[in-house]
């Protein structure tokens, strides 16, 4: 959807402005265990127990990322601004700034490392299994931004599944109009889109233990026991932030197509009216 501006209307200009993002209800919400760091510990003795101390540090990444589904572009760019929410109360942490162009995509990342020092005791004739997982809490969350466009201005709209395009007063556009007019020359777009939250949520060491295997061929037969070793998920260091920006490389076709829904890209142009409808 192209916004286009009349010569003979110079004296109310086009202007447009997003609203922040506001954030609806969970959509989705899940567990995900990442196993970080694998190790087996044989013990061959008949009597004795051997213990092994486990020290490992890893980096994790927790990442907020903002995907725009149903966009909206002026003049090249228009911004709203993004609170980040944090999974475990969904409060604003801080604000980032968010284009709304169709397709566009962002990302927030934020790198902490973890570190373990824990002892496992290994019981006599026995093989075990150490891993250490990392549990991500992974949220999805439905966001819109209202987008307000004030003066004189025609639309040209084009959908996915129209191949020709038409310029229409944004009054008389009856059928799947994406612009909502409460008054003259003022009209309102929901631009739309998902954020999606991966954080560190519960870590802890899980020991399998197996029958001594002579070969080590870990082609073990059903453990006989399994137990855990909660842990403090505490950042070794202070988190290192850092702020990437993505956009899909798709066509701007291939987007609409690959979405399935419309996207209206708003260009301002100062052109004769004449020339667009020759």
């Amino acid at each position: 959807m192209e916004v286009v501006k009349e010569d003979s209307l110079n004296e109310s200009p086009v202007t447009v402005t997003a609203g922040p993002v506001v954030y609806g209800a969970t959509k989705s919400s899940a567990m995900r265990p990442n196993v970080v760091y694998i190790q087996w510990v044989h013990n061959g003795q008949a009597s004795s127990s051997q213990t092994i101390t486990i020290q490992r540090r890893t980096e994790h990444k927790e990442t907020a990322t903002w995907h725009v589904e149903a966009g909206f572009s002026y003049s090249g760019s228009v911004k709203a601004s993004a609170g980040i929410l944090t999974i475990a109360n969904a409060e604003t942490e801080h604000k980032i700034s968010l284009d709304l162009k169709g397709g566009y995509r962002k990302e927030v990342s934020k790198t902490e490392t973890f570190s373990i020092n824990d002892v496992v005791t290994v019981s006599p004739m026995k093989s075990v299994k150490i891993e250490w997982i990392i549990t991500d809490a992974v949220q999805e969350v439905p966001w819109t931004s209202t987008v307000t466009i004030t003066g004189n201005f025609f639309v040209r709209y084009r959908s996915a599944s129209r191949s020709a395009t038409a310029y229409f007063s944004p009054g008389i556009l009856k059928y799947d109009n994406p612009l909502q007019c409460p008054a003259m020359n003022r009209c309102l777009y929901t631009a739309k889109g998902t954020f999606t939250g991966i954080q560190a949520h519960e870590t802890h060491i899980r020991v399998t233990e197996y029958d001594f295997q002579r070969n080590r061929r870990r082609s073990l037969a059903s453990a006989a026991r399994t137990y855990t070793i909660p842990l403090s998920l505490t950042p070794h260091t202070p988190a290192a932030k850092t702020l990437q920006h993505f956009k899909y490389s798709t066509s701007e076709e291939n987007i609409y197509s690959y979405l399935g829904i419309h996207f209206f890209n708003i260009v301002a142009s100062v052109l004769r009216v004449t020339g667009l409808w020759s």
